[in-house]
């Protein structure tokens, strides 16, 4: 544990060296403190090194001395901090007074008093310091000096090549024989040293995968020699060649150190032989030691021999692959349980105890689809025995749980020992703050980290910014496999990622969260009661919070002194207090998502603030006073957040400007706020430049001085009218860029020429033109890799003008000149009159690195040049002249996509001689295409596309044919396609919606792996499926005349899905299918059986639709099936058994001609089973225990009988519905299952009574409802005060008050409701006659939070609601006698959805209601004739997102008030038959989030809205989405 006790001290050690040394250059009257805090600092620096150096297992004194030595840099670190706040706070004085004869240096009271304040503070440290180096010696440490050379991680752990045991591997079938496929592929370059990166983070099985391949009989046959070697750290080649040379022949691997030896030897073991090598575990990031070894291997003379290289990291695999990376996903929760249960069941055995298997299961879940998880808790779960102890194992963290940390957390924690930087090491430690499983956006936490000071720049890097050192700190992170889950943008760059949770496991177990708060152990989501119970010297030393606090007391914050992060999104906050000014290091605070409107005056007080989020609040605008956060760098808000004019200039630090969604766009109207900008990075946007009016005035922007800025939009706004195309020519040569620009787009320019400053950028890599008039002059700019050319409807002719005349041609004639020297690509779109391309002169080379062409939408363009020298990828599309493409054009082409083009009759006029290196073909769409020359010819094709090509008939080929992917679509007139034997290399084959293809045919062993075919209503055979011999996946879909498929022996099939095949009559014997694991079966009309004489390995079943369907095998001999499902299979009437079934999850559903299914009882590890719509089945039957948890019976209108319920000893929920003929539940005088927790009884008439419940102390939710003899509630409820939902209704019809919970006889008393005090749900409808809810004087209980009362007549009164404070949902619907909404309405603070409607029809007006400080979110008003206007007190609802309004017969307009509700985001208006006008137009339009308004039964209201015609329509146009209109 070294490093991590040393790494978070040793980061701030390394800040803090480095910014007292710059403090001192500042100070006055301090200096000679700061010196010796300096030197002291350089000193405990080597102590910390032999801390970190020595033996593990240090004494708790060390660790205490590491402690003390933390806090102590921390109250350094903030005492340097608050002088260098005192120092912005002057700079923003000075800037601000300049005109004031006297000015207010360092505090506004004394600045003699603070410096001595500040030289006190640092005197008090430097002894504290003093006493540490003193101490030091006493426990036995040594100032070192730290070395800066990487000694190799401690604790790699060797490998071997010898197979896992029991040789299983699971989950990975797939990929073992992808990669072995690829490594033993002849096809595949044989002169050099092919390699194979296996890469992906610890415990996701890299080394088991490799060995799985290393020890594969295709392997082992096509190798002459196999070697393994475990590299781990450090990369050592001469111990690398040893290892070798050990395992071919170890007496001659005595040469230690003479590497020329070492390879001769090597040289004589595998001379003319194909070897495969395994590199296991490698680490080295370091190129040059790569290919040094590469380069001894390629002495080896051995044509044909691979690599495979095993690491965590993506930089080693990006350094040494040559072939395609293997995927390796999370395991799947059944992939975990099937090696948690293998290592478990050591002898060999598969049976565990239902009741261990549902925990074990649920202990799967645990494994986060890492396969080493899976096999450390099996071994723990070995030697456990009972539910108890299985249970607590699934109840733990997995670094609580015996055994595990040395054997997982030594595993992962090589990744974090690997990080070199001890502030790298806290950067990861930092992430620990986010939840599990939550996206990490790539710039918020560089901003964050930024926050807390771990991006300081150190001496040797200190030309580079903070923000520079977090990118390259994070793709470390995730090339380190520590981050996952990418979210890429365009340009390929990771924008966000996740942690696995385990992951996040180890940034917790090494973070200094705990520390932060020792007695919370968490820094995010907190609240704001616990915020104010942290201990003030807890409190006072926080450096990040993360809360999602109701509110922020004024008192508080400036007991967080020390925060530098203040995160509160998603608060539910209004404001924020002014006393935020009291946080002075605050360098990041987050706002966004809370319900802020404003920002106090004093933020401008923040000068050390960095980043400041304020998206998707209520915020309109920023204080003027934030001009004086001269410190930061990023602000974000929504676009209609605005700054007081003149305030965005003088944010000076800005890296970015404020954006909305992607990229702020600056007006041309506020141009000149960029002129003191010089610190922007990145892409700026500058739109609607129209409004700028000359030149002068693009060039006060002075773009040439944000040398930072890289990429550069200038945008005037599309199908304006036209003004003075001169001017515009003014404006662009005005906002010259600086030379350094690497990216530029130019977007609906019409001036007549461009400026003269573009052929000065030299450096210029990408530029994008879109609807300009013209193109300008391209083709001298010697780094330009990118061109793309949109939407330019003048351009005509490609040739002169943009290669540029003046290089091509001069007075005497043509001469010799190369033109877009550097372009790699070029894009040409939608240029409808572009029709020439024309050839260049001899003398003139164009082009000579073009790689990729894509031309789309041009749709005249008639001829294209024929000589592209390194053209490797080409995309046509929608081009109308095209008839075949130039043979110059494809010689050296890899890539080759054409669409929609109507005259392409041929792909290529000399297969052999122009597309030799063809790799992918796509052609879609292409009507003329009628053939695709011999596929032998394409000796490099690996993928072949065809889609919508209808005059195609065939495809041929004269020999072997190596396409990997074959995909053919919408070829109608196809009829044949080559052999399938013939492709040698095919693993993916589509076949979709060729109507005419028959047959397909082979006449030997087809390399298929995937085979889909869909949509072929004319085929009627395939290929018997034992000649798959490698396919795992088959789906064949609305192949209406398939009749059979067929198979004379095993088939390798995993899975196989058939649907909407009406013909199909049979499929071969499932004993066949030896692989299969998950069997697809629907609408086989025609299937009349499934049969199998022998076992079946299936572990999923679907069948559905198969309406002839009248029997399956039996269910024991699915001997590993764990999911069945049966639906609409109406003449399917049993399912048999004649031993144990194995099925966990069991669906039945509309199988109407179902009696009888086996014994519940011999289901021994069912968990769920649902039978719903099976009106012929009587009974179900068990004479013994049942394993099941989860039981559905619904809609079974024959069901007599079931087994008595407390044979379910395991049953957790329960539900009953629609069995009409249904008595009763268990025999007279038993009970339920004790071990209920939802119980739901709907619609069961005949039910008289139920047992008693008080046994069910885990019961909480119940559900009786539509039980019409029911005339009592069961007894026993009085016990449950856990009952969290309560649904009743429909019980007996006499009933006029509600039933005795207490004793479950005659009706004699109103219950108190109170009894269930966790209750969070009650739901009372459908009691006919029932007056009242609770005694007189009696409340609902506190704890509720929906609350929903329907279809009661005779209610009459409500208690009142004022201890509901929790309550976030109340519905009061048709309660026909209600006069009076309930009392404390205003209380509910919480209450977001209010439905309230039908209550007494003599109301002429509203009930009078007042909801206090609720936010409502959702209010439904149904069924007030009388009314003649909407309640009044709707308009002060602000926080209104829905609003439904119906039966509201009487009103005939919307009140302008409705305009007041400007959150609201849908509106419903129904059957108001008198409504004819909506609110003003200006009213409307103050509604900016209405998306969806919905009119219905509203006669007059819809005729007045009738779009463009009606005269409500203007008050509605701008409406997104209008219903019934």
């Amino acid at each position: 544990m070294a490093s991590v006790l040393t790494f978070a001290t040793e980061g701030i050690l390394t800040k803090l060296t480095s910014l007292a040394a710059h403090e001192i250059s500042l100070a006055w009257g301090f200096k000679a403190e700061l010196n010796r805090l300096r030197k002291t600092l350089s000193t405990i620096e080597g102590y910390l090194a032999d801390v970190d150096q020595g033996p593990q297992g240090r004494s708790k004194s060390v660790e205490d001395w590491v402690t003390n030595l933390k806090r102590l840099a921390q109250d350094a670190d903030d005492v340097l901090d608050e002088f260098n706040y005192e120092l912005l706070r002057r700079k923003v004085e000075i800037r601000n007074h300049m005109k004031k004869k006297v000015l207010n240096f360092f505090s506004f009271s004394n600045p003699v008093a603070f410096r001595l304040k500040i030289a006190h503070k640092i005197q008090k440290i430097n002894a504290s310091l003093k006493k540490l180096k003193s101490d030091a010696s006493v426990i036995g440490l040594v100032s070192n000096k730290i070395d800066a050379v990487p000694q190799g991680i401690r604790g790699r752990i060797q490998t071997d090549s010898f197979p896992e045991k029991d040789g299983i591997i699971v989950g990975r079938e797939e990929v073992v024989s992808n990669i072995v496929t690829t490594l033993t592929n002849s096809n595949i370059n044989q002169e050099n040293l092919a390699v194979m990166a296996i890469v992906g983070m610890a415990g996701l099985g890299k080394t088991t995968l490799a060995k799985s391949v290393y020890n594969d009989n295709s392997v082992i046959k096509y190798f002459e020699k196999r070697i393994w070697v475990c590299v781990s750290d450090p990369f050592n080649i001469n111990v690398i060649l040893i290892c070798m040379l050990e395992s071919l022949n170890p007496s001659k691997a005595t040469v230690r150190e003479n590497q020329d030896a070492l390879v001769k030897y090597l040289e004589e073991e595998l001379r003319e032989k194909r070897y495969l090598l395994v590199l296991d575990d490698v680490w080295n990031e370091d190129s040059e030691k790569w290919e040094s070894l590469m380069s001894y291997l390629s002495k080896l003379n051995s044509p044909g021999s691979k690599i495979i290289v095993t690491t965590r990291s993506g930089i080693v695999a990006s350094l040494t692959e040559t072939l395609p990376r293997p995927e390796l996903k999370l395991l799947s929760t059944d992939e975990c349980w099937f090696i948690l249960k293998h290592v478990v069941c050591s002898d060999g055995s598969s049976d565990i105890p239902h009741d261990l298997e549902r925990i074990g299961r649920e202990i799967a879940k645990n494994c986060e689809g890492l396969p080493l998880m899976a096999k450390v808790l099996g071994g723990i779960l070995h030697s456990k025995k009972s539910t108890s102890e299985w249970s607590r194992i699934k109840g733990n963290r997995i670094w609580d749980l015996p055994k595990t940390e040395d054997k997982i957390m030594s595993v992962l924690k090589l990744s974090f020992d690997n990080l070199e930087s001890p502030t790298l090491k806290q950067c990861f430690s930092y992430c620990s703050a986010f939840m599990k499983d939550a996206e990490m956006e790539r710039d918020d936490l560089i901003q964050l980290w930024m926050a807390q000071g771990f991006l300081h720049p150190s001496p040797e890097k200190s030309n580079l910014e903070m923000e520079d050192i977090g990118n390259e700190y994070f793709d470390i992170l995730f090339q380190s496999s520590l981050f996952q889950n990418a979210t890429v943008d365009d340009d390929g760059i990771v924008t966000g990622c996740k942690m696995h949770d385990l992951v996040h496991d180890l940034a917790e177990c090494v973070s200094e969260s705990r520390s932060m708060m020792p007695d919370f152990q968490e820094i995010q989501d907190i609240a704001t009661p616990i915020i104010e119970r942290i201990p003030e010297g807890s409190s006072g030393k926080l450096r990040s919070l993360f809360s999602n606090a109701e509110a922020l007391p004024r008192n508080m914050l400036p007991g967080f002194k020390a925060l530098r992060v203040l995160n509160l999104y998603e608060a539910d906050i209004k404001e924020l207090p002014s006393s935020i000014e009291k946080l002075k290091h605050l360098r990041y605070l987050n706002i966004s998502e809370t319900r802020i409107e404003r920002l106090p005056n004093s933020i401008g007080k923040l000068y050390n603030l960095q980043t400041l989020r304020a998206t998707y609040c209520d915020l309109e605008e920023f204080p003027k006073d934030i001009q004086n956060l001269i410190n930061l760098r990023y602000v974000y808000c929504d676009a209609g957040a605005k700054f007081p004019v003149g305030v965005l200039g003088r944010l000076t630090s800005l890296r970015k400007l404020p954006y909305s969604y992607k990229d702020y766009k600056v007006m041309g109207r506020e141009i000149e706020e960029l002129a003191a900008l010089n610190q922007l990075k990145g892409k700026l946007i500058i739109c609607n430049l129209e409004h700028v009016r000359n030149g002068d005035e693009a060039r006060i922007a002075k773009l040439k001085d944000k040398k930072n800025v890289r990429h550069f939009l200038f945008k005037w706004t599309k199908n304006r009218s036209t003004t003075n195309n001169n001017e515009e020519d003014h404006v662009l040569e005005g906002l010259q860029p600086h030379s350094e620009l690497e990216r530029l787009e130019i977007r609906y320019f019409m001036g007549s020429k461009f400026p003269s400053w573009m052929i000065e950028l030299d450096n210029l890599k990408e530029i994008k033109l879109r609807g300009c008039e013209k193109v300008p002059t391209l083709g001298h700019l010697p780094h330009l890799t990118v061109v793309w050319i949109d939407v330019m409807n003048n351009l005509k002719c490609v040739g002169a003008e943009i290669y540029g005349s003046d290089l091509v041609y001069n007075k005497t004639g043509i001469k010799e000149v190369v033109v877009f020297p550097a372009l790699k690509e070029l894009h040409i779109h939608d240029c409808k009159e572009l029709i020439e391309w024309m050839e260049a002169p001899e003398q003139v080379m164009v082009f000579p690195c073009l790689e990729k062409l894509d031309i789309r939408n041009c749709p005249n363009l008639r001829k294209v040049p024929s000589h592209f020298l390194s053209l490797k990828k080409l995309k046509i599309q929608g081009n109308k002249e095209l008839t075949c493409l130039p043979k110059g054009m494809l010689l050296k082409i890899e890539g080759m996509e054409i669409r929609d083009c109507e005259k392409l009759t041929c792909i290529a006029p000399d297969v052999f001689g122009c597309c030799a290196y063809l790799r992918k073909l796509v052609a879609e769409n292409c009507p003329s295409l009628q053939s695709i020359p011999d596929l032998n010819l394409f000796t490099s094709l690996r993928e072949l596309s065809i889609e919508n090509c209808e005059r195609l008939e065939s495809l041929v080929s004269s020999g072997p044919v190596y396409v990997v992917q074959l995909f053919i679509d919408g070829s109608s007139a196809l009829q044949s396609i080559p052999d399938l034997h013939s492709f040698t290399s095919l693993r993916e084959l589509s076949i979709q919606n060729c109507e005419r293809l028959e047959s397909l045919v082979s006449n030997g062993p087809v390399s298929v792996v995937e085979l889909s075919i869909i949509k072929c209503s004319g085929l009627e055979s395939i290929p018997a499926l034992n000649l798959f011999t490698s396919l795992r996946e088959l789906i064949i879909e609305r192949c209406w005349r398939l009749e059979s498929l067929a198979s004379n022996g095993p088939v390798s099939v995993v899975k196989l899905s058939i649907d909407k095949c009406w013909d199909l009559q049979s499929i071969p014997a499932l004993k066949l299918f030896t692989s299969l694991r998950e069997l697809i079966i629907e609408g086989c009309r025609r299937l009349e059986s499934l049969v199998s004489s022998g076992l079946v390995y299936v572990v999923k079943l679907s069948i559905d639709k198969c309406w002839g369907l009248q029997s399956i095998p039996a269910l024991n001999l699915f001997t590993s099936l764990c999911e069945l499902s049966i639906k609409n299979c109406e003449r399917l009437k049993s399912l048999v058994s004649s031993g144990p079934v194995s099925v966990v999850k069991l669906s039945i559903d509309k199988c109407w001609g179902l009696q009888s299914i086996p014994t519940l009882n011999l289901f021994t590890s069912l968990l769920k089973l649902s039978i719903q719509n099976c009106g012929r089945l009587e009974s179900l039957m068990s004479s013994e225990p049942i394993s099941v948890v989860e039981l559905s019976i619904i809609k079974c209108s024959g069901l007599k009988s079931i087994p008595t319920l407390n044979l379910f000893t395991s049953l957790h929920k329960l539900i009953i519905e629609g069995c009409r003929r249904l008595e009763s539940l268990v025999s007279s005088g038993l009970q339920l299952p004790a071990s209920l927790v939802h119980l739901e009884i709907r619609d069961v008439p005949n039910i008289e009574s139920l047992p008693s419940l008080d046994n069910l102390t885990s019961l909480s939710e119940l559900v009786i409802v539509n039980c019409g003899k029911l005339k009592y509630l069961p007894t026993g409820l009085h016990c449950y005060t856990s009952l969290k939902t309560l649904e009743l209704g429909g019980i007996w019809e006499e009933l006029d008050s509600f039933p005795d919970f207490h004793l479950g006889h005659s009706v004699q008393s109103i219950p108190d409701l109170n009894l269930f005090t966790s209750l969070g749900k009650l739901i009372i409808k459908r009691y006919w006659r029932l007056e009242s809810l609770v005694s007189s004087g009696l409340q609902l209980p506190a704890s509720l939070v929906h609350l929903e009362i329907r279809d009661a007549p005779n209610l009459e009164s409500l208690p009142s609601l004022d201890n509901l404070t929790s309550l976030s949902e109340l519905v009061i619907v048709n309660c026909g006698k209600l006069k009076y909404l309930p009392i404390g309405l205003h209380c509910c603070s919480s209450l977001k959805t209010l439905e309230l409607g039908v209550i007494w029809e003599e109301l002429d007006s509203f009930p009078d209601f007042h909801l206090g400080s609720s936010q409502l979110q959702r209010l439904e008003l149904l069924g007030w004739p009388k009314l003649k206007s909407l309640p009044q007190q709707i308009q002060h609802l602000t926080s209104l997102t829905y609003l439904w309004i119906e039966g509201f017969d009487g009103v005939e307009a919307l009140e302008d008030w409705l305009g007041n509700l400007t959150s609201l985001g849908t509106l419903q208006i129904w059957r108001c038959k008198k409504l004819m006008y909506l609110p003003s137009v200006t009213a409307m339009q103050r509604l900016t989030k209405l998306q969806i308004l919905g009119i219905s039964g509203c006669p007059l209201l819809k005729e007045r809205c009738t779009e463009d015609s009606g005269p409500e329509w203007p008050k509605i146009s701008h409406i997104p989405y209008i219903t019934g209109k």
